[in-house]
């Protein structure tokens, strides 16, 4: 009938939650925080809350959507960041070459293609930071003639 919840397996399902993916090492967030603080970040630019994590490491898909309602969840990244501006980008890259750490983009967060999962710790044991470009999200120049736009990277369709 209508209204009510499916099973998979016999289990009930549950809300969508995010779930500590077992091969998370909980220093590391804690670490990456004081790095990008100290490259000049401040507090509103970096996030290690769970929540916010692990949206940044699944997207709108069914596969991610099964996951986190069945507690499956691979890793996700181990922090996040804002930047607003070119020369932030150039100080999180610069900070990411020196302290090891990897960046993974993050557009719209649809991740159809699973591009912001991150590999298994197995595969690659680097910390992995999530760079948020929505706060990059302005026209730079318009050529009427070639009908041509130039946008930061942060720009979704819906803002066009």
């Amino acid at each position: 009938s209508l209204g009510v919840r499916l099973d998979y397996s016999g289990q009930p399902m549950v809300p969508a939650s995010c779930v500590m993916p077992r091969e998370v090492d909980t220093k590391i967030p804690a670490k990456i925080k004081t790095i990008l603080k100290v490259a000049g970040f401040d507090e509103n630019q970096v996030s290690i809350d769970i929540r916010v994590r692990c949206r940044h490491g699944t997207g709108h898909t069914q596969e991610d959507m099964f996951n986190l309602r069945s507690g499956s969840m691979h890793r996700f990244p181990d922090a996040v960041v804002w930047p607003t501006t070119e020369g932030e980008c150039e100080k999180l890259v610069k900070q990411a070459e020196e302290e090891g750490f990897c960046l993974i983009p993050f557009g719209g967060g649809t991740n159809v293609t699973h591009a912001t999962w991150c590999p298994s710790i197995n595969v690659d044991p680097r910390p992995m930071v999530s760079v948020d470009m929505r706060g990059m999200n302005q026209l730079l120049w318009i050529n009427k003639q070639d009908r041509l736009a130039h946008f930061q990277a942060g720009v979704v369709g819906r803002n066009l």
